[in-house]
């Protein structure tokens, strides 16, 4: 068992050419700037014991303890993108505020993360959920209450950028219980490449015949298609994106006209 720093595990923002960013491999609690571990002992939610050092108490007993909502009374929302990031949560919620929010990792079934066809302001391409049958990825699911969630619908732009949208089946954590009546932030613009979409590289597990990338391999395909900065390496390339406002407004015209041919359902699944 272990309580580590959030800053371990920084978010997209402090090097987005690693997008989504850092994570454990194993779920926790963020909970005023540290991560504590959360260890499974079985298949039921009364089984998830966390580190509160120098002992080990049941995670609702944990969250009860800092004045939080137990499990059962937050909902589960995939975290597809940077906000299974420790970091990234620090950034969301703060690191001196009472906010205790699990994370869990593990599969689920039916689910693909690709990347979304946006630039954000740090110049990374997302990631977005998509519902796939027979797709199998490894993500986190974060349990927010109602403030928590109101939060991350701001910072996630709901209504504009991504829409929250129902996922059916259930989440399996990984050596412990399942988990249901899960959602998600999808964004209906995806990047394709030969007419398919691309997975973020971190999360496939079992997938269609559709190209996996990591960010840098992203990125460089983008600006390959652009014809801009040819035999660059992707750190210099990059560096120009973020310098050069009209060189991103290019990369966004690419991504647009040449790598967005697939459409997406509101309910997040490929439009044949």
């Amino acid at each position: 068992m272990s309580v580590l720093p959030a800053d371990r595990f920084p978010g997209a923002e402090h090097d987005p050419l690693a997008y989504p960013g850092q994570r454990p491999d194993f779920s926790y609690v963020y909970y005023r700037g540290q991560v504590h571990e959360i260890t499974p002992h079985g298949d039921a939610t009364d089984d998830l014991r966390v580190d509160d050092q120098p002992g080990e108490i049941s995670l609702n007993a944990f969250l009860e303890a800092c004045g939080n909502a137990v499990l059962e009374n937050r909902h589960a929302v995939l975290a597809v993108g940077s906000n299974g990031c420790p970091g990234r949560l620090a950034e969301k919620y703060g690191t001196d505020s009472e906010v205790a929010v699990p994370v869990f990792v593990g599969k689920l079934a039916d689910t693909a993360v690709v990347y979304s066809r946006h630039l954000v302001r740090y110049g990374a391409l997302p990631a977005t959920y998509l519902h796939q049958p027979g797709a199998v990825s490894w993500i986190s699911v974060t349990m927010l209450t109602d403030d928590e969630l109101r939060r991350m619908d701001q910072t996630e732009q709901v209504g504009q950028m991504y829409l929250r949208v129902p996922v059916p089946g259930e989440f399996h954590i990984d050596g412990g219980p399942r988990l249901a009546n899960l959602t998600a932030y999808l964004d209906r613009d995806i990047v394709t490449y030969q007419g398919k979409p691309v997975l973020l590289k971190m999360f496939s597990r079992k997938a269609p015949d559709w190209p996996v990338m990591d960010e840098r391999e992203i990125l460089s395909l983008v600006f390959d298609e652009a014809d801009l900065l040819k035999g660059e390496p992707i750190e210099a390339r990059h560096r120009e994106l973020l310098d050069d406002p009209t060189l991103r407004m290019l990369l966004i015209e690419v991504l647009d006209n040449k790598m967005g041919d697939l459409a997406v359902s509101p309910q997040g699944r490929l439009v044949n």
